[in-house]
């Protein structure tokens, strides 16, 4: 298949009848990160725009941590699903999956889960952050004490690994600020 609409967000689509999909920015996951919602439904289709636990590596991948909070916020708050469905599974925190199918209670777990979660990797990470990276033998290093402090034990060389594409994004996002 090839694309022929480029989508930002703003846009609304008619699948034909009475049938709309308004297109949302949700960046974060990735710069042009997208969530697509059946007008009068509140049905979401996000794809990979919220992470939870992550999804097989056990950590949640974005690039943007911001952009990727504010992306949550804003479903959460504005759009509110009654369904949200995932591009995948991810997971809960003890590691079972998430079905990609999600109703309304479920989809506000999720993003809470999914704003908690990035709350703890942001902690950990600007702590890291603040003490100075340092090299060390761990396979999480220079990010060796913000594993400790998650817990993760994951495999952080998965590619794309989530685990230093996030922890990139607050090492950024710290740099812009410092």
């Amino acid at each position: 298949m090839e694309s022929t609409l480029l989508v930002r967000g703003g846009e609304t689509l008619s699948l034909g009848g009475d049938v709309t999909v308004s297109v949302h920015a949700v960046p974060g996951h990735t710069p042009g990160s997208v969530a697509y919602v059946i007008d009068g439904r509140r049905s979401v289709f996000t794809g990979d725009a919220v992470q939870c636990h992550g999804a097989a590596s056990g950590f949640p991948g974005y690039t943007d941590p911001a952009a990727y909070r504010a992306g949550l916020e804003y479903l959460r708050d504005e759009v509110r699903p009654r369904s949200l469905y995932f591009g995948h599974p991810y997971r809960h925190a003890d590691g079972t999956p998430y079905g990609v199918e999600l109703n309304e209670t479920q989809a506000r777990e999720a993003l809470t889960q999914s704003l908690a979660v990035e709350s703890r990797v942001a902690a950990a990470t600007c702590a890291c952050l603040e003490a100075g990276l340092r090299e060390t033998e761990s396979p999480y290093s220079p990010f060796h004490p913000a594993a400790d402090e998650l817990g993760y034990t994951g495999d952080p060389t998965l590619e794309p690994s989530p685990f230093f594409t996030s922890l990139h994004g607050y090492r950024a996002q710290h740099h812009r600020t410092v």
